[in-house]
């Protein structure tokens, strides 16, 4: 699912999460860590911003997605972007920042955004 926006379904006790990042070996290392918490499932990863906006509205399709982890700066968008599209369609998702960007703004605007963790 690396890059691509397919949509797995979770189990109905487990919260589906989205891995979004341009690193290979960052989305690996996010995966192993979600998939030793109990009740958490990755759902899909997205290697760029792209791909994780098709993978959001194949969510709002009726695939359950439940939290997204961000990175912010990716070759072809702003994990911002992402964000303020999740919160224009209404979606019911949460979002952690998993990033190195330190940059003020960006950290208040992710916030206003509803970004639960940075």
């Amino acid at each position: 699912m690396t890059g691509d926006a397919a949509v797995t379904q979770p189990g109905d006790d487990t919260i589906g999460v989205l891995i979004v990042d341009d690193e290979r070996l960052t989305r690996e290392l996010h995966r192993a860590y979600v998939e030793k918490v109990e009740g958490f499932e990755v759902v899909a990863e997205c290697a760029g911003a792209r791909a994780a906006v098709a993978a959001v509205f194949e969510a709002s399709a009726g695939a359950r997605l439940d939290l997204v982890l961000l990175d912010m700066t990716m070759p072809d968008g702003h994990g911002l972007d992402l964000a303020r599209l999740i919160r224009a369609r209404g979606a019911p998702i949460d979002i952690i920042a998993i990033t190195g960007v330190r940059d003020a703004e960006v950290v208040r605007t992710a916030l206003a955004l509803g970004v639960a963790q940075y």
